[in-house]
């Protein structure tokens, strides 16, 4: 549902889909915050809500979303400083935030026997 002037918050029951494998709200007009409820989806693996409205910081909620591959979230209106646990999501590869299209990856921490 890009690009489709969809309006609003993202409510809470998205958190029972449980189903849910990927989101895709990019250039929308959605506003508030991040509901926690999404980052209970452990099936999830794409959220894209790049360029909208969206306030507010992310839940360390995320920690739940072990399958999350893909988090685009530039181009929003977040504050905040980034989950200390976001670097335990072994899968997370694209990790987009502020105002460009910026792509990292991670840096996990193993303990080496």
């Amino acid at each position: 549902m890009y690009e489709n002037f969809v309006e609003g918050q993202i409510p809470t029951e998205i958190g029972n889909m449980e189903s849910l494998l990927w989101i895709d709200m990019y250039s929308n007009i959605l506003s508030g915050s991040l509901p926690k409820e999404l980052f209970n989806l452990e099936t999830i693996v794409s959220i894209y809500l790049s360029s909208n409205k969206i306030s507010g910081s992310i839940s360390n909620h995320i920690t739940n979303t072990t399958n999350l591959i893909d988090l685009w979230l530039d181009d929003n209106e977040m504050t905040g400083a980034i989950p200390q646990g976001i670097g335990s999501l072994e899968n997370l590869s694209k990790f987009r935030i502020k105002n460009q299209p910026v792509y990292f990856r991670l840096c996990l921490r193993y303990d080496v026997p």
